[in-house]
């Protein structure tokens, strides 16, 4: 069939290159650059520091951003005692946008009156760079979910996947997030997973695994639990054979992980000046400082908030989770342990002192989450087997989802949301938009 064909051969991962590509160059005709929002600028100035200053520390960095805003209140920038720029972020989204970072650099792409790294069109080649990650995440959600469904109905569900979560947002509105490189990443460590038990070289698929997990960790230390369930569903499956088949892969897997964690701590002692695997924590600047509130979880802001509610802003998650309800029994291995860490991360982000995530659209950590409400979705509409009714019934759902969250992300990227609004007050603002269009 010419479409599954033309999917198969990276039809979906080209569908969201060229539908990102247009939404980046909106939005940098709409404000005037890509990189904002105050995560973005630490991980950005990290990377331009690694590639034109050689080394981590972005102290000369930062000033020299095209968008200083959060930077020019009273509270200033997070500060050292040594008077250097606090960073706590860690360091993988930053090698990351380093190597394509370097690649505009070396084209000479920068721009007069720019300071070098900083110009518009380094920037963008950034952007785009992280865009064709996120397109190869969304490529392998489709193969995998393929299995489960029709090849029409895999791709309509990764594609709805993406539009009615937070993802689009974070690809082609707003790209310097360390979210969709976070899923990237995780849906490529899912594929190698999957093949270690059965595979005769299952030491080359452990070493693949144990380079991804490092990165994962370099990137986004948080989904540390999802490297446990996926060695745990799979890797430790192959121990069970001679260990000339499995020992000299696990160790080198090992040391890669070792040694992102001693890159980590490495980065973090020039940043903050200690020695620590994670730096996130308690600070004397209320930029970057968080705690966890063990004695009182927000569920109801996490799951039901009217500016960020899990469910409220993106229903498509919760008709998602309806597949491992009714069709349970469809749900492949790795739908279980996505939807296991989903839970983790999600309760964790319930005790954490700020779970709004500051200004974010949606809960955007659900960015990482992908492959899970794709699984949801496509066992829903199940085989060639599945009857035409209920998958009609499933595409009015999917578009009714859809119908609500676009609005929201309108409303949301135009600052059209007040931080005080009511959950009637939202409906009426989405009605509001309808008839504006109509």
């Amino acid at each position: 069939m010419l479409i599954d064909r033309f999917l198969r051969a990276g039809g979906l991962g080209l569908v969201v290159v060229v539908v990102g590509a247009g939404g980046l160059f909106k939005s940098d005709n709409f404000y005037g650059t890509l990189l904002r929002g105050v995560d973005a600028q630490f991980y950005y100035a990290a990377a331009r520091s690694v590639v034109v200053s050689g080394d981590w520390d972005v102290t000369d960095d930062l000033p020299l951003a095209p968008w200083q805003g959060p930077f020019q209140s009273s509270v200033g920038v997070p500060r050292r005692p040594d008077g250097g720029i606090k960073n706590v972020f860690p360091a993988g989204l930053s090698l990351v946008e380093a190597v394509f970072l370097k690649a505009a650099c070396a084209r000479g792409t920068s721009t007069p009156g720019a300071a070098p790294g900083y110009s518009r069109s380094e920037i963008a080649t950034v952007a785009v760079g992280l865009l064709l990650l996120a397109a190869v995440g969304l490529q392998v959600t489709y193969s995998l979910v393929r299995p489960l469904t029709t090849p029409g109905w895999a791709a309509a569900v990764v594609l709805a996947t993406w539009v009615g979560t937070p993802l689009l947002y974070y690809t082609a509105w707003f790209p310097f997030s360390v979210h969709p490189t976070t899923f990237a990443l995780m849906t490529l460590m899912i594929v190698v997973a999957d093949r270690i038990p059965a595979s005769p070289r299952a030491n080359a698929y452990i070493v693949a695994f144990g380079v991804l997990a490092a990165l994962l960790y370099l990137v986004r230390p948080h989904q540390t639990p999802y490297i446990v369930i996926l060695a745990a569903a799979k890797v430790m499956q192959v121990c069970r054979r001679d260990w000339r088949e499995w020992l000299p892969g696990t160790a080198l897997g090992l040391s890669a992980c070792a040694g992102a964690m001693l890159l980590q701590a490495s980065v973090h002692a020039v940043n903050v000046g200690s020695f620590t695997l994670l730096a996130h924590g308690h600070h004397d600047h209320p930029m970057i400082t968080g705690e966890f509130h063990w004695d009182d979880p927000r569920f109801d802001i996490v799951l039901m908030s009217p500016i960020r509610g899990l469910f409220w802003v993106t229903p498509i998650i919760a008709l998602s989770l309806a597949g491992y309800v009714v069709r349970a029994g469809a749900v492949p291995w790795w739908g279980w342990a996505s939807l296991g860490n989903a839970a983790i991360q999600t309760s964790i982000l319930a005790f954490w002192s700020d779970p709004n995530q500051g200004e974010s659209f949606g809960i955007r950590l659900w960015c990482e989450h992908v492959p899970v409400v794709a699984c949801g979705l496509a066992v829903l509409a199940g085989g060639p087997d599945r009857s035409h009714g209920a998958r009609w019934a499933l595409a009015a759902a999917i578009g009714a989802c859809l119908a609500w969250t676009l609005p929201y992300l309108v409303m949301y990227s135009f600052m059209l949301i007040p931080q005080d609004s009511t959950h009637s007050k939202v409906v009426s603002q989405v009605l509001w938009l309808y008839r504006g269009l109509f």
